[in-house]
């Protein structure tokens, strides 16, 4: 079976997103030559799957949609034609993504967000591990990942490590 791991970064006080959807308070953490280890973490996977909010908001930052090396599910509830890489699913994410785990001879899928996709996952029993970057400061409202800022219950830090830039990145597997 094929590992989903959801790859994320969030606040100190839980949000992956302020109120305007902006994932701005990220910019700080964009140091030169730190990657938090996503380079290598890419190189472990061929299929990412993505919310169709979180899919516009990286086109509406003016950018092309990364990833084009791998095979992309859109979930949105308004499908359309695959374009390249991209298929766009009107399905039930977690029936796709059941799927799409069972395929022979892949790497693994990058659950790349947002927090309506994670959730779903997330209650389907079909995330494996759970990488989280935290970045020192706080929102106090906006798009939550967890409630209480928490993974839930039954998953265990597997690891922890702090960067110069004051994120902390946390790899997280059930118990």
């Amino acid at each position: 079976m094929r590992k989903v791991t959801l790859y994320i970064a969030q606040s100190e006080d839980g949000f992956i997103a302020d109120e305007s959807g902006s994932v701005d308070f990220l910019n700080p953490m964009h140091v030169e030559g730190e990657d938090y280890g996503y380079r290598a973490f890419l190189e472990g996977i061929d299929s990412v799957v993505v919310g169709r909010k979180t899919y516009q908001s990286v086109l509406d930052m003016g950018y092309d949609y990364p990833h084009t090396e791998c095979e992309v599910v859109v979930f949105t509830r308004t499908p359309r034609p695959q374009a390249g890489n991209l298929t766009f699913h009107g399905g039930s994410p977690a029936e796709r993504v059941r799927a799409m785990k069972a395929e022979p001879h892949r790497k693994g899928i990058y659950c790349e967000g947002g927090a309506e996709i994670a959730h779903q996952l997330l209650a389907a029993g079909l995330v494996d591990e759970i990488i989280l970057s935290i970045a020192p400061t706080k929102l106090g409202r906006g798009t939550v990942l967890f409630a209480e800022g928490r993974a839930p219950e039954g998953w265990v830090e597997r690891s922890r490590q702090r960067y110069d830039s004051g994120l902390i990145q946390v790899r997280l597997s059930l118990a």
